[in-house]
């Protein structure tokens, strides 16, 4: 059962996550400072609302203009796990152990966190419980570093189908102008 130690640091790194207003930083706040909570090597944050993840932040690496560097090996695994929805020990691969930590916001993966750590510390359960609880604040603040005027796909094309739709409209009004001209 996580003692209290955990649930205060577990606290504190929401509140601090929530503090994090932009997408990149708070990405680069989740590889970076989950580590206080339990040790891992090495973390990646995924984007999962795109058809394909797309990489947002590696734990010791700078987001710069250079592409962030990732293994291929663990490229293949992100691509290979099928229910990306549930938090999971993935495999041991080159002798590492990989735990997939889905962070969900309205019942939606939208982001992945990948932990690795050496295939000899076996990932424990109340690591897993934390670490749990952690997502769900990581997907508060998530939520919460997008501005809410952003509109998905489905909502802009809308938007342009009722925009055209009135202008169309308009257009068919007859407008009668009075001009008296000698």
């Amino acid at each position: 059962m996580p003692s209290t130690e955990h649930y205060a640091l577990i606290n504190e790194l929401t509140l601090q996550a929530l503090g994090c207003y932009e997408r990149q930083s708070l990405a680069s706040f989740i590889v970076n400072q989950t580590s206080r909570l339990f040790h891992y090597e090495k973390a990646t944050v995924w984007d999962m609302e795109l058809y394909n993840p797309t990489l947002l932040a590696v734990s010791g690496q700078e987001p710069t203009e250079n592409p962030l560097e990732v293994s291929k090996e663990t490229e293949k695994v992100i691509h290979g796990i099928h229910d990306k929805e549930t938090i999971q020990i993935v495999a041991n691969i080159a002798s590492k152990s990989l735990l997939w930590v889905p962070v969900q916001i309205d019942e939606r993966t939208t982001l992945g966190i990948l932990f690795e750590r050496p295939s000899e510390r076996v990932w424990s359960e109340d690591e897993i419980k934390n670490i749990t609880i952690l997502a769900q604040g990581y997907g508060y603040a998530w939520k919460g570093a997008f501005p809410n005027w952003s509109l998905s796909i489905f909502q802009r094309i809308r938007w342009i189908v009722i925009a055209l739709s009135c202008v169309i409209l308009l257009s068919i009004i007859p407008v009668s102008s009075r001009i008296h001209a000698p």
